[in-house]
């Protein structure tokens, strides 16, 4: 008899409402035993490797990175979907490392109330404010930000998002080490925090089985506008390479040891640098074509 339990005066809920919980449960566990197999491979010198990733879609394939400085948000979505087509359809692997100018972005763990701002306040600064299909919360994007996007293939049959996840957060960490961070690995999710203060971000959507999005890092921007901008709830202000190691860090120092620590820990047989493609040419034009003769 389904109502009240007996000798409770509660109402007794039933076993089927209850399943959502002990399933997350179960993935909260899974994820904690993950990263602590992660950092006993990283503590012990062996090179980041698990048995999910040994069969990857994406292992032993070349991997291109286009470094592409400052970008417009919409221009970077773009070609994050166009590039996606082309991994979707057997091509190999791409990142993009950019910039964008100032602006917030917030994801599907974000909300409103992590902007600390009115809606006439981001308007009058100029920013846009866009909501995103990825993970994570709420980002303010700035010069000096380094930008990540990844596209990696997925197996329909067997999606790997939470190791990938895993090796994004992994290589985040192994960049600010190299740097002479100290970082916090016991940290529940999937950010990276140092000096108890987030440092990056990392925040995936999923589009034809291809991962888009990825992650942000601070290098050296400025930290004044990111008290009005967290990432989380009950989150701290944001924190940066140059903050933490009290001395300059140069971008390109940055890019070149998270692309190293990339190719190591997922797996790529190498890597193609580029600073161009055509589909970027092609954007470029059209949007400077709309720019300047706006449809009525």
């Amino acid at each position: 008899m389904r109502g009240r339990a007996p000798g409770r005066s509660r109402t007794w809920v039933p076993r089927r409402k209850l399943q959502p919980p002990l399933a997350q449960g179960r993935v909260d566990c899974w994820r904690r035993s993950q990263r602590i197999g992660v950092a006993k491979a990283l503590s012990s010198g062996r090179d980041y490797k698990l048995t999910q990733a040994a069969d990857a879609p994406w292992k032993g394939t070349r991997l291109q990175a286009y470094l592409l400085g400052e970008v417009p948000f919409e221009r970077a979505l773009e070609w994050q979907r166009r590039l996606g087509g082309e991994v979707a359809a057997g091509g190999a692997p791409a990142v993009l490392l950019c910039e964008h100018a100032r602006l917030i972005t917030v994801g599907r763990h974000g909300s409103r109330g992590h902007i600390f701002m009115e809606e006439d306040e981001i308007a009058a600064r100029g920013w846009d404010l866009c909501w995103v299909g990825r993970g994570g919360g709420a980002w303010l994007h700035s010069p000096g930000q380094l930008v990540v996007d990844l596209l990696v293939p997925l197996e329909p049959t067997r999606p790997a998002l939470g190791l990938v996840l895993e090796l994004v957060r992994e290589v985040l960490l192994a960049t600010a080490e190299h740097l002479g961070i100290r970082c916090e690995r016991d940290r529940p999710g999937f950010d990276v925090w140092a000096g108890n203060r987030p440092l990056a971000c990392v925040g995936l959507g999923v589009r034809n089985w291809v991962t888009c999005h990825g992650a942000i890092l601070n290098i050296n921007p400025d930290l004044f506008m990111y008290r009005k901008v967290r990432c989380g709830a009950n989150c701290p202000t944001m924190t940066s390479l140059e903050r933490q190691r009290h001395g300059p860090v140069r971008p390109s120092q940055a890019r070149q040891v998270f692309l190293e620590h990339l190719v190591r820990m997922f797996g790529f047989a190498d890597m193609a640098v580029y600073s161009d493609h055509p589909i970027f040419t092609r954007k470029a034009s059209s949007y400077a074509e709309t720019t300047a003769h706006p449809r009525v």
